[in-house]
């Protein structure tokens, strides 16, 4: 039997992706835990073909790792990593937001507006889940208007490597705070619809990662 959040129409390697993807996030699955195929495969009575195929795109992803002689192992966030996606982010992310700087239009910015709206209520009411699913779909909502779907999709990939892992990590309102301030920046960015500034303030402030650095350490790994 799967477990009950796995969707009935979904295909077989999409269930054992999703089903592995939780059970990293969770930690069931630690870093450096060799993931074994023949007990997934009883488990789930399936063939070894769509684990394989799972396997692969958590492969892609950086969630997993393929080891001579040794299977297949969750993999570590390390530092270092965390530091490079996040830098990486900030460049693609920042051209992304120049690129949808010129092309969003009242109806988008309303929606961010409103997106801001949320966020500092959820702020207030110091439900982060809700601040972070919103602050996602903000982000989301000017790569959509970038209008580059590679770009998109290779950002998107980025974040769910550094924020969806088995590393159990602690909220900093004051990081919250400081993220939501930046967002109030952007909008008002966009809506001058300078595509230069917008790429500047994504990459050097929102994204810097010498400001972001402690946050970072204390968040992940609880590093004063």
């Amino acid at each position: 039997m799967y477990p009950k959040f796995l969707k009935e129409h979904a295909s077989l390697k999409d269930k054992v992706y999703l089903y592995l993807k939780d059970e990293i996030a969770r930690g069931n699955l630690k870093p450096g835990e060799r993931i074994k195929e023949k007990e997934i495969a009883h488990q789930f009575d399936i063939s070894r073909t769509p684990i394989r195929e799972a396997l692969l795109q958590l492969e892609a992803e950086g969630f997993v790792r393929f080891l001579p002689r040794r299977g297949i192992i969750v993999r570590e966030l390390t530092v270092k990593e965390i530091t490079d996606v996040w830098q990486t982010i900030g460049v693609l992310e920042g051209g992304a937001a120049a690129l949808a700087a010129t092309r969003m239009n009242k109806r988008d910015l309303s929606n961010l507006e409103r997106l801001t709206q949320r966020m500092e209520k959820a702020l207030d009411e110091d439900n982060y889940d809700e601040y972070n699913r919103l602050n996602l779909r903000f982000h989301e909502t000017f790569l959509k208007k970038s209008g580059n779907e590679q770009l998109y999709e290779i950002i998107i990939r980025l974040k769910k490597r550094i924020y969806e892992h088995p590393v159990k990590m602690v909220t900093i309102p004051e990081w919250e705070r400081k993220a939501f301030r930046e967002h109030l920046e952007l909008l008002k960015i966009f809506k001058q619809k300078d595509a230069q500034k917008a790429e500047t303030y994504l990459r050097e402030v929102h994204w810097n990662l010498e400001e972001n650095l402690p946050f970072i350490l204390k968040s992940y790994f609880q590093e004063e």
